[in-house]
């Protein structure tokens, strides 16, 4: 399902995204919800990592959607800006959040805060996903990774929220969106994914938006999974691309039961870095 709805500015989008989101969902999964991009626990170097399946398809070709929910990107016309190396990582710096603009109660996570590895997620033919050389085209990345404390370390997945944010800046626009729709295709072949150590997402549903003024925007839940305890928990995961840029967050509520929290904290912080996207990316 294709949603169309209008906006005047970035700065309300958070609105557009939260009234786009009620009613339903189309069917298939989020693109991009790799090793980088989830609320994630630190594993110890000890463990034995299963061999990586084989490669998601060549990312000249990905594979055709085959659900109607095709994602409709608006025509706005965003000229590439030649970034240097160190340009881009100062533009996703400042587009990635940071724990007050989550809010008061949340912290850093105690162990790898920020993410700048420019890894590249595949997902094979068994739906589990590994990293895999670097991601062509990207310039830069930060990934940052935040939490509700309840008394415990956020690395045993037991505080009530987990959060995270991400901006990937790309040299083209081109390299960006071909990036995004590989990871569309193959979450929509796999609404179970394996995300790595004892992390899944099961029954993943995506909602494909169109918002004027950006150029591809999605949203997606899913019920989470962990080995280090609990029930499945909502996870909500939302992304957009502004030209040559683009953006996540997602949430992990554990206090969630119907998913309107984690969904409107996730847009919320999406509505922010698309607002400082628009500052700093000229």
């Amino acid at each position: 399902m294709v949603r169309k709805v209008g906006m005047a500015t970035a700065l309300i989008v958070s609105g557009v995204l939260a009234a786009g989101c009620s009613g339903g969902s189309s069917k298939g999964g989020p693109f991009g919800l790799g090793v980088s991009d989830s609320p994630t626990v630190t594993r110890s170097s000890t463990q034995n990592p299963e061999p990586p399946p084989p490669p998601s398809p060549d990312p000249v070709t990905p594979e055709p959607v085959t659900t109607s929910a095709t994602p409709r990107p608006t025509t706005t016309a965003r000229p590439d800006v030649t970034l240097t190396a160190a340009r881009a990582q100062t533009v996703v710096s400042a587009v990635a959040l940071v724990p007050k603009d989550w809010g008061d109660t949340y912290v850093p996570q105690e162990q790898n805060y920020e993410h700048t590895a420019l890894d590249r997620v595949i997902t094979g033919t068994d739906c589990k996903q590994a990293l895999q050389g670097t991601t062509p085209g990207a310039l830069a990345t930060m990934g940052r990774y935040v939490y509700i404390p309840d008394g415990k370390p956020s690395v045993d997945n037991l505080s009530k929220t987990l959060a995270t944010s991400s901006a990937t800046v790309y040299s083209t626009a081109v390299a960006a969106r071909t990036d995004m729709q590989i990871g569309l295709a193959d979450a929509r072949r796999c609404p179970n994914q394996v995300l790595g150590g004892d992390e899944k997402l099961n029954g993943i549903q995506v909602l494909d938006l169109t918002v004027e003024g950006i150029d591809e925007v999605h949203v997606a839940r899913a019920q989470w999974v962990s080995g280090h305890g609990g029930a499945p928990f909502q996870y909500v995961w939302v992304t957009a691309r502004q030209g040559q840029m683009v953006l996540t967050a997602a949430v992990v509520d554990r206090g969630d039961k119907t998913f309107e929290s984690a969904k409107n904290q996730a847009i919320d912080a999406l509505a922010k870095m698309i607002a400082r996207t628009t500052v700093h990316l000229r």
